[in-house]
């Protein structure tokens, strides 16, 4: 079957897409810190909701747990060293924690942590805008 070099270029463009997680880099001045996310699937962020969801509410930690864990699951490097992450063995030790997620809430402040976590969902596609485009009778009907 051959197909034409447009339908090629789109499917082309559809396969390249699978897979592909993106990664991006923010900077908290305050702390002179950079933090290197990788986006997460929508299975992995699924996966924490419902963890934190099943959780009773204290004090908000449903909410700030969920947090803390995207944080913690997205970060690939801290400072630019892929080494360095929230589940380094020297983080874990210092702060005396039992998971990264600890970790997160030993270092960071808690808005830098719902403003990472913000930044990673969107860097994973979620809230991202869609735009609308016109399209003026371009779809081929049948008939």
């Amino acid at each position: 079957m051959v197909q034409n070099t447009d339908e090629e270029a789109i499917l082309n463009k559809i396969f390249k897409i699978e897979g592909l997680k993106p990664k991006k880099t923010y900077r908290i001045e305050s702390l002179g810190l950079s933090f290197t996310f990788q986006a997460l699937s929508e299975q992995k962020v699924e996966s924490m909701r419902n963890k934190y969801n099943a959780q009773t509410m204290e004090h908000g930690e449903r909410i700030h747990g969920f947090n803390r864990a995207v944080v913690a699951a997205a970060t690939i490097a801290i400072d630019g060293d892929e080494k360095i992450t929230f589940a380094h063995p020297g983080l874990m030790q210092k702060f005396k924690a039992s998971s990264p997620e600890h970790v997160v809430k030993r270092v960071l402040q808690p808005g830098h942590i719902i403003e990472l976590t913000d930044k990673v969902l969107m860097l994973s596609g979620f809230y991202e805008k869609v735009s609308e485009v016109e399209v003026k009778n371009s779809l081929k009907t049948g008939n």
